[in-house]
């Protein structure tokens, strides 16, 4: 009998959007202070979205 692996969030969504998540990473990092909490804030929640679905 073989096991099933855990599900990823690449299992349950598709792809994870590695290059993706590094353009905006770079992105925030140069922005202003303000934009760039904004900008985290909404990569966190995508991320949130992805590990949720899990």
């Amino acid at each position: 009998m073989s096991e099933t692996p855990a599900p990823t969030p690449a299992s349950v969504s598709g792809e994870v959007p590695v290059e993706n998540w590094r353009t905006q990473l770079a992105e925030a990092k140069d922005a202003p202070a303000p934009e760039r909490h904004d900008h985290l804030g909404s990569l966190l929640d995508a991320l949130d979205a992805q590990v949720g679905s899990l």
